[in-house]
């Protein structure tokens, strides 16, 4: 299972510990080097060590989990052996073990055997070997059986009951929701549950580990939730069905923002997954994500995404949190502006005699090309305002501790539209368009 390898060539250890790939295949590990650890994702998503190396003054501790070795012993039909050995004597007085006899032990039943022997009470030694078998519990079974390591829970939820038009505590269990097809007296599947939109919040923080796509949320290795969405209350809702399908833990995480609804479903989930229609309502965020991924894709050198996962990073403020606004600014500003290629535009600027200043950014640069290419001012201000306003905005929020300045500028934006997350859909647009114009001076050679 193990093997411990030396390599000349890494100066602080040279020796390390290898786990055979059989046994790292049959329990699906993976070598996570920081961890000094084989680790796998747990069905939350997060990272479990299954076998450990521990490093000690003296040497190496291996440990494995006990279940995990248990299932190894079963896929292999096999036991492990426990071997022990244990002698205890004063080296300052020990002249020999003598003439006495040994003791040799064996218990069949438990597969322990061992010899040893106790010389006058003064010394001893003790070595043997014990067989044993895996333990197979209902938790290994249910594993063994690709089922989950615990039986299956479902929380209940505050739901629509629209085919009995209530509103009532109703269980996603799948056993206790209808369907269509089946006539009985039970809540259909696809009954909404609303949340308060803080509920995201938590997936939005950590993009490593969760991806919202679209209406959807993926957990890494773990779990899928298949459809969500956001109504004109600012609820966000889901279908018992698909809530049924998340980890018991995740469901009462949803089971805490959990509320009465205050409004139907979006119209959006009404359109797609009812009338089974294309929702072609304007999106602007996603209408930015296509068009900066056709820049990406045609090879253009004034842009180029500096992070592949940024597009899946961006979205929607859902809450009224300044925090979250924020967030959402600088993670946009990073997909957007920083990915102005400022040599292009310098270089640009310097064929057409412009006189460049160190100090210019991307958008300065910009800003002289089209005023130097005599585009009408209308144009111009619809392309450089809005990303300057974007980084002006990821600057002061984010960049700087904020203060009066920060105060002031959100409370014109809430004057403005009303409140930070119609703010944010409005600058998306705004991109959106100035990235258009963008595009279509390329094509014109302005830029």
């Amino acid at each position: 299972m193990l093997f411990i390898r030396e390599f000349d060539g890494h100066r602080d250890d040279r020796t390390y510990v290898e786990l055979s790939q059989k046994v790292a295949h049959l329990l699906g590990l993976h070598l996570v080097h920081e961890r000094s650890a084989y680790c796998r994702l747990d069905e939350n998503g997060d990272i479990e060590e299954v076998v450990r190396v521990h490093k000690l003054q003296d040497g190496r501790v291996v440990t494995i989990k006990r279940e995990d070795l248990d299932t190894l012993l079963l896929m292999l039909e096999s036991s492990y052996v426990l071997l022990f050995d244990s002698t205890r004597f004063d080296p300052g007085n020990f002249t020999s073990w003598g003439d006495g006899p040994e003791e040799h032990v064996s218990l069949v039943e438990e597969n322990l055997h061992y010899r040893g022997r106790v010389n006058a009470g003064r010394e001893s030694y003790l070595r043997g070997f014990q067989v044993t078998a895996p333990v197979i519990t209902d938790r290994l079974r249910r594993r063994l059986m690709w089922e989950s390591p615990e039986p299956k829970q479902y929380a209940t939820f505050i739901a629509q009951d629209w085919k009995h038009s209530l509103v009532h505590e109703c269980s996603c269990d799948p056993g206790q929701l209808g369907n269509y097809f089946v006539e009985s007296d039970l809540p259909f599947q696809t009954s909404p549950a609303f949340f308060r939109p803080e509920v995201l919040l938590k997936y939005k923080a950590d993009p490593d580990k969760y991806q919202i796509e679209g209406r959807s949320i993926h957990c890494r290795g773990a779990w899928f939730l298949k459809s969500f969405d956001v109504n004109e209350a600012g609820q966000v809702h889901a279908y018992l069905c698909d809530l049924s399908l998340l980890p018991y833990a995740e469901q009462l995480y949803w089971k805490s923002f959990n509320e009465a609804p205050k409004a139907g479903i979006s119209a959006r989930a009404y359109k797609s997954d009812f009338l089974a229609q294309w929702d072609t309502s304007p999106d602007p965020l996603a209408s930015l994500k296509r068009r900066l991924e056709e820049l990406s894709g045609a090879g253009v050198t004034w842009w180029s995404l500096k992070n592949p996962q940024l597009p899946d990073r961006v979205h929607y403020p859902v809450t009224a949190s300044q925090e979250e606004w924020a967030n959402e600014l600088m993670v946009l500003d990073q997909f957007v502006v920083e990915g102005l290629n400022r040599s292009y535009f310098k270089s640009k600027a310097e064929v057409i005699s412009i006189t460049v200043e160190p100090q210019w950014g991307s958008l300065k640069l910009i800003s002289e090309i089209l005023l130097h290419a005599q585009v009408n001012e209308e144009e111009a201000t619809a392309v450089v305002a809005p990303l300057k306003s974007l980084h002006d905005l990821r600057s002061k929020m984010k960049g700087h501790a904020g203060g009066s300045d920060a105060k002031a500028l959100r409370e014109a934006v809430i004057a403005k539209h009303g409140d930070l997350k119609s703010h944010f859909r409005a600058l998306v647009d705004d991109c959106d368009r100035a990235i258009a114009l963008m595009m279509e001076f390329t094509d014109a050679g302005v830029l």
